[in-house]
């Protein structure tokens, strides 16, 4: 097993995703770089996988060749099945690979995603703008209401996920953007002027929350509307203070128990302007 003592040591995470309600599933063996041998080591395991769990539908390996303890990597490679698995959230069918964000609460995510629509409160001529858009859920869920909406993904293969959702959903009205939020709305007036300048922004951040830079770039949108959906009510406060600081105001909190149990909770935000 790896260490972050000293660093040492192959075999890191062993990640498991699972399509509730298609039955897909993925093993993702998350380990360091240890070049052929390695690669070896983990074709003997995923064998022995398939032996023993015929069920399985994909198995992938992942190399994390930094110190950080995460379960992503910087290069994957598909040892058996398609290398993704599919799942439902209520009409829509969606694509998850590896290295894509999804909720892992299935039946949570679609109170999630209706909370958010309902907090929206969208009339239909709206274009929005869904940051941190992951594969699309959020983007696809509100695009039937909706003139248009713009996912900005820092990871390649979620925006790649995100465009095959939207192609499988025969969704029209969904762009997806490759890069990283603060870069992208540091050029806002370029950015609205190709794809439209929003009336709402959704957040949709890690636990780690907003970077300063993309608070204030967001505040410099001005945008009437902002709907903040946070995994960590720390980093919320922190960032919804700055945004009320600059004139907003926090209309609404719907906390979802996501995780029940735990001392997590997921919660829907409304800022206006």
């Amino acid at each position: 097993p790896y260490t972050t003592r000293d660093h040492s040591g192959f075999w890191r995470f062993l990640v498991i995703r699972e399509g509730k309600n298609t039955g897909d599933c993925m093993v993702n063996l998350v380990t360091a770089d240890a070049g052929s041998k390695g690669e070896e080591e983990v074709q003997k395991l995923a064998t022995e996988l398939r032996l023993h769990f015929p069920e399985l539908t994909t198995i992938v390996h992942t190399i994390n060749r930094l110190k950080a303890q995460v379960a992503t990597g910087q290069e994957s490679r598909v040892l058996h099945g398609l290398g993704f698995i599919h799942e439902h959230i209520g009409e829509f069918r969606f694509r998850i690979s590896p290295e894509s964000f999804f909720q892992t609460n299935t039946q949570g995510a679609e109170i999630l995603l209706q909370t958010i629509k309902e907090v929206a409160a969208l009339q239909g001529h709206e274009i929005v703008y869904d940051l941190y858009c992951g594969a699309g859920t959020i983007a696809l869920w509100l695009s039937e209401g909706v003139r248009k909406v713009v996912g900005i993904e820092v990871i390649p293969a979620a925006i790649r996920d995100a465009k095959i959702n939207a192609e499988l959903n025969h969704v029209k009205n969904c762009e997806f953007i490759v890069g990283d939020i603060k870069d992208q709305l540091a050029r806002a007036p370029e950015l609205f002027q190709k794809h439209g300048s929003p009336q709402v922004i959704i957040l949709d951040p890690p636990r780690a929350g907003l970077h300063p830079k993309v608070v204030q770039h967001v505040i410099h949108t001005a945008v009437p509307k902002i709907i903040y959906v946070s995994c960590n009510p720390s980093t919320f406060a922190r960032d919804a203070r700055m945004f009320c600081e600059a004139g907003y105001h926090l209309q609404k909190v719907q906390p979802i128990d996501m995780f029940p149990h735990t001392a997590h909770i997921e919660s829907v935000s409304l800022l206006t302007k």
